[in-house]
């Protein structure tokens, strides 16, 4: 069997979508920010909502940083549910259903990215963003070590899991190999795991 080498994520800069966002960002006086995504492809890979809520009160009270929260194609009711209580916090800002590039964008001008399992945490690591990454269970030589290695998110990237969970094998038809997969679910993580990340990027009262 042949592998290819995994090489870091790139995508080609987008001028006309960097002005864009730098324009968006002096209007709605975000110059400082954290990018929160609390969505995934997959139900099983995504941090309960509850506890993005309860990090999202946690930053508020205790950073200097506003915070973008961002959702794409079918996450409407995720971002509603912090939407409605979150309504009148002025350090709040929403974005949803951005184009690739204009995301993209965003991700270079941003502090920090905290996200689940999916396509943005990727393209998070590819902007060059220092990143959180909140991963349950998951195939590790397909997504986690990738991940752990240093080569599909190689950039200031902190992954949380749970080292004793790697204990089982799964026999995958694909590859005819053994891989490690991780038993820990992803509701597990805490609140205050997360927060102990997130001194590592910043400051918090």
């Amino acid at each position: 069997n042949y592998f290819p080498p995994i090489t870091h994520p790139i995508l080609p800069p987008n001028e006309d979508s960097d002005t864009w966002v730098k324009t968006y960002l002096k209007e709605h006086h975000l110059t400082q920010f954290i990018i929160i995504h609390p969505g995934s492809g997959s139900n099983y890979k995504r941090w309960p909502i509850k506890k993005f809520l309860e990090l999202i009160q946690l930053l508020l009270l205790k950073s200097n940083y506003s915070l973008v929260i961002i959702g794409g194609p079918g996450e409407e009711k995720l971002l509603d549910y912090l939407r409605i209580p979150l309504k009148k916090e002025r350090k709040i800002h929403f974005i949803f259903n951005w184009d690739l590039h204009k995301t993209f964008s965003l991700f270079k001008m941003g502090k920090l990215f905290i996200g689940n399992d999916s396509g943005l945490t990727h393209l998070a690591s590819a902007a060059g963003i220092d990143f959180i990454a909140l991963l349950g269970p998951t195939r590790n030589t397909i997504y986690h070590g990738q991940v752990l290695e240093g080569r599909i998110l190689p950039r200031g990237g902190n992954i949380i899991w749970n080292e004793q969970h790697w204990n089982t094998f799964f026999y995958d038809p694909f590859h005819e190999n053994e891989h490690k997969y991780s038993h820990i679910e992803i509701e597990d993580i805490t609140v205050e795991q997360v927060e102990e990340e997130i001194k590592k990027y910043i400051n918090l009262k």
